[in-house]
């Protein structure tokens, strides 16, 4: 006697009659090429400068300031929990479900999904590109130790510091301020 479905063994037939399996040999990994769409933003649109005054130079072309002014507004998305988010872990925070926890219903699943149809990367690259990005620019414009551009950074330890500027760069963090760092960007942010 057969049921609605039909064999049981006919039920699973479509398990190896998929596409992607004589292309990838597994499923692949979600991406939003792969969906159909492009990321609305990229990690360098979002990003926040973490200082809070430029110098504004001297508007004959010589390289004397005039003046301190405010940084420049950050970009919103529009989409009010992702920039409370991008505000929250430019603050120095890490801890998702915390963030989480400021809203009732929200998961963290959640917020990986809406960092990934926004930039096209999960909630964890984002924070991480998000978190180099201000290692590099502490780096350049300032000369603290590197103990504290680490804390500052949100990279945490030194030995993260080290860690990831040997991942992203191949070098050392001293190294790397020195290869990026000219002689007018000390002092150009405070």
């Amino acid at each position: 006697m057969g049921s609605w479905y039909g064999r049981a063994s006919d039920a699973w037939k479509h398990r190896n009659d998929r596409p992607w399996r004589e292309k990838y040999g597994v499923r692949p990994k979600a991406s939003p090429r792969r969906a159909g769409f492009e990321p609305q933003w990229t990690v360098e649109q979002l990003w926040r400068n973490p200082f809070r005054e430029q110098r504004r130079w001297a508007t004959d072309g010589q390289r004397v300031w005039k003046e301190w002014v405010p940084v420049p507004a950050p970009v919103t998305t529009g989409v009010r929990i992702f920039d409370e988010w991008i505000a929250y872990i430019a603050g120095g925070d890490k801890d998702f479900e915390a963030f989480c926890s400021q809203y009732e219903g929200l998961r963290k699943s959640d917020l990986e999904a809406m960092a990934f149809v926004l930039t096209g990367m999960g909630a964890a690259e984002f924070h991480l590109r998000y978190r180099v990005m201000t290692l590099d620019v502490m780096l350049r414009y300032t000369d603290l130790p590197p103990g504290e551009v680490a804390r500052r950074s949100g990279i945490g330890s030194l030995n993260n510091l080290y860690l990831t500027c040997k991942r992203e760069w191949g070098v050392a963090p001293m190294v790397r301020r020195k290869a990026i760092q000219k002689e007018e960007d000390i002092g150009r942010y405070r």
